[in-house]
């Protein structure tokens, strides 16, 4: 053979060499760059997923739970009307019972454990159902239901601040 031949053939042989591992080379560097956007895929969509559940309302969180008559009653938040106290007794006012439920709890307990963006303590003695709302004055309330009740002198400015909310979001 040849010396030219010999010295083509290994050149041709070389590159062989060297184009084969600049490939696996460049098939590394993919396989890293695929795993890295499928982390970050999933690292995306869990993050997703807990911010989903985080802003949807759990089921437990939907519901309030008492003592009442020697009994546990649960109350779905959902339901709730108006809440009036009565001394150390609250009663609560739902949309489906023509009698209130009536538990040993305190109105300052109860608006901490109510979701703030859906009740509001419009007097030292009612909390609101904001959605429940029919009409409403910077004095009064009327929900859906035809009770009136008045707003407290010490809770008509956040009320009031609240009605004006709402009218610049219609």
């Amino acid at each position: 053979m040849r010396p030219e031949f010999s010295k083509l053939i290994i050149g041709i042989l070389l590159i062989g060499v060297d184009l084969g591992a600049y490939y696996y080379v460049e098939n590394r560097r993919r396989e890293k760059r695929v795993k890295a956007l499928l982390a970050e895929n999933s690292r995306q969509r869990l993050e997703s997923q807990r911010m989903q559940e985080a802003l949807s309302p759990k089921e437990d969180e939907l519901f309030l739970h008492f003592k009442a008559e020697r009994r546990i009653v649960s109350v779905d938040v959902r339901k709730i009307v108006y809440v009036e106290s009565m001394s150390e007794y609250v009663k609560i006012h739902l949309t489906y019972a023509d009698e209130p439920v009536v538990v040993l709890f305190s109105l300052k307990k109860l608006i901490g454990q109510l979701p703030a963006d859906r009740f509001m303590r419009i007097h030292r003695s009612y909390i609101i159902a904001l959605n429940h709302i029919a009409e409403a004055s910077r004095t009064s309330v009327k929900l859906d239901n035809g009770i009136v009740l008045t707003v407290g002198e010490l809770y008509r400015p956040a009320f009031s601040e609240y009605l004006e909310s709402a009218l610049h979001s219609l």
